[in-house]
C-alpha cells in the first residue's frame, strides 16, 4: 500500500489539522466585472440548487470556482466556507480562512485541534497491524482470495474489529482533506470479504467516500469506475424507490465532476449521464442539471 498507510504520529498530527483541499488547477485570470455584469450573471447561477445534493468537500470546489468568478464578494463566500469547515477536521485551513477576512480564529479550534489529533492517533494505534500488513504488496495481493473475513483476520492475526475502524480512520483523513490516503485506504478495504453477497451499508458508504476521495484527487478515471459500480448497485438494490430515487439524484450532481475534468470523457459515463433513466430523475428531482445536459450533449458531439 505504501508508506503513507503507516504514517508515523508526528505525521498523523500534522494531518490533522494542515491538510486543505487539493488545489484545482489555477485559472487564469478575469477581467474583473461590472456591477450590472455580476447582478446578471448571479440570477443564473445554480449554487443554491447543486449544493444540496453535495459533500460538503465538494462544495468547496464549487466555491473555489463562484471565488475566481467573481460574481459575488469573496468575503461572503468566504464565510460560506468557514461555515463549512466548521463540520470538518480542517482546522489549519479555517483559521486561514480567518485570516483572509481580517479576523483572529476562535481558541475552540486549537482545542479542536487537539481533539482531532487524538482520535486521529488513537484510530491509528486501533489499525496500525493492519496498516503494516496492507504495506506488504505479497500479503495485499493474498487478500481477494479469502473467501471470508473470518479466514482473513485469522490468516492476518487481527480482529474483525481493526478491519471495520479501517473505515473510520479514512473517514478521518478524509475530513481532515487528506483525499489520496482515504482513497487508498478505502480501496483496501472494499477489497477485503464482507459476511453477506450483498453489499452492506458501510460498504455502500465507503463506495461513496471512494467516489468523493477519487474526484477531489482528480482521479477521473477511477472515479469513473466508482460511479458506473454505483449505479450498478442502485440498479439492483432492494431499497424503497424513494430512497434510489434521492442517491440518484446526487450520483447525477457528482458525476458532473468527472465530466467536466477532462477532454476525453469515458463513453460509459457519458451513456449513464444520458440515458433515458437518468433523464427521467434530472426531470423529476433536478432539472436544473438539464443545462449540464445541453453543454455534455454539445461539447461531446452527442447531437
Amino acid at each position: 500500500m505504501g508508506k503513507k498507510a503507516g504514517a508515523k504520529k508526528e505525521e498523523v498530527e500534522a494531518a490533522a489539522a494542515e491538510a486543505k483541499p487539493a488545489a484545482a488547477t489555477e485559472a487564469p485570470q478575469l477581467q474583473e466585472l461590472t456591477m450590472e455584469q455580476k447582478k446578471e450573471l448571479a440570477q443564473y447561477d445554480l449554487i443554491h440548487k447543486m449544493t444540496p445534493f453535495l459533500d460538503r468537500h465538494l462544495i468547496f470546489r464549487v466555491l473555489n470556482f463562484a471565488q475566481e468568478s467573481g460574481i459575488f464578494k469573496s468575503e461572503d463566500l468566504t464565510r460560506v466556507e468557514l461555515q463549512l469547515l466548521s463540520a470538518t477536521s480542517m482546522i489549519d485551513y479555517a483559521v486561514e480562512k480567518y485570516s483572509e477576512i481580517g479576523e483572529e480564529a476562535p481558541e475552540s479550534l486549537t482545542e479542536r485541534r487537539d481533539s482531532v489529533v487524538q482520535q486521529l492517533s488513537s484510530s491509528r494505534e486501533h489499525v496500525l497491524q493492519l496498516l503494516e500488513i496492507l504495506e506488504d504488496e505479497d500479503k495485499v495481493k493474498r487478500i481477494p482470495g479469502f473467501k471470508s473475513l473470518g479466514e482473513l483476520c485469522d490468516d492476518f492475526g487481527i480482529e474483525p474489529d481493526v478491519v471495520e475502524e479501517l473505515a473510520k480512520y479514512a473517514r478521518m483523513q478524509f475530513d481532515c482533506g487528506n483525499y489520496a490516503l482515504s482513497a487508498e485506504l478505502l480501496k483496501h478495504y472494499r477489497s477485503m470479504p464482507q459476511a453477506t453477497e450483498t453489499m452492506t451499508s458501510q460498504h455502500v458508504s465507503c463506495l461513496w467516500g471512494s467516489v468523493a476521495s477519487a474526484l477531489l484527487e482528480g482521479q477521473v478515471e477511477e472515479a469513473t469506475e466508482l460511479i458506473l459500480k454505483l449505479d450498478e448497485y442502485l440498479e439492483s438494490t432492494k431499497a424503497p424507490k424513494s430512497e434510489v430515487l434521492v442517491h440518484r439524484t446526487w450520483l447525477l450532481h457528482w458525476t458532473l465532476f468527472a465530466i467536466f475534468s477532462t477532454d476525453k470523457v469515458d463513453p460509459k459515463l457519458l451513456d449513464f449521464f444520458l440515458n433515458e433513466k437518468s433523464l427521467s430523475i434530472i426531470s423529476l428531482s433536478c432539472p436544473h442539471l438539464f443545462r449540464y445536459v445541453g453543454a455534455v450533449l454539445i461539447l461531446q458531439k452527442r447531437l
